[in-house]
């Protein structure tokens, strides 16, 4: 890849480009805010484009570091749009954060062109699931004795 570095809005562009256009994505762009948090990342190939956008906060247990909040990935392939969004909470369990929620949303939008006989038609689907985390234990010993009468068998 080539890369070339640009200014653009309230941050940087990284643009990496294969000249010979023969690898599987030939076109990546990264673009960094000024604050230095990965704001996007977006893939170009020929048949596809697939664009990932990053939320941050942050936490009072991560020192108030930025903390991944949502990641939408979208990804246009022909007449179909297909945007996910991941969607994540966080527990402060002794100090330390753990996901406590996580939650993933897909919407797949389609557009079947107009025939002769037929008007055009949008498709939409969209599923979703939610994956929740608890019973974390922190400190309290449970792994350390597991591992020893691992060990001993």
């Amino acid at each position: 890849y080539n890369l070339k570095s640009e200014t653009k809005g309230d941050g940087k562009l990284i643009r990496a480009i294969d000249p010979t256009y023969t690898m599987a994505t030939p076109e990546v762009d990264i673009i960094i805010n000024k604050a230095g948090e990965l704001k996007s990342v977006e893939s170009k190939s020929a048949m596809s484009l697939v664009k990932s956008d990053f939320s941050y906060s942050p936490k009072s247990w991560s020192n108030n570091k930025l903390v991944l909040d949502k990641m939408v990935q979208s990804s246009r392939q022909g007449s179909t749009l297909l945007t996910t969004t991941n969607a994540l909470e966080y527990i402060n369990i002794n100090g330390i954060g753990f996901p406590s929620k996580i939650t993933v949303k897909s919407v797949s939008e389609t557009v079947v062109p107009a025939t002769p006989k037929t008007k055009e038609k949008k498709l939409r689907n969209e599923t979703g699931t939610i994956v929740r985390f608890s019973k974390y234990e922190v400190n309290s010993g449970k792994a350390q004795r597991f591992i020893v009468d691992g060990l001993k068998r």
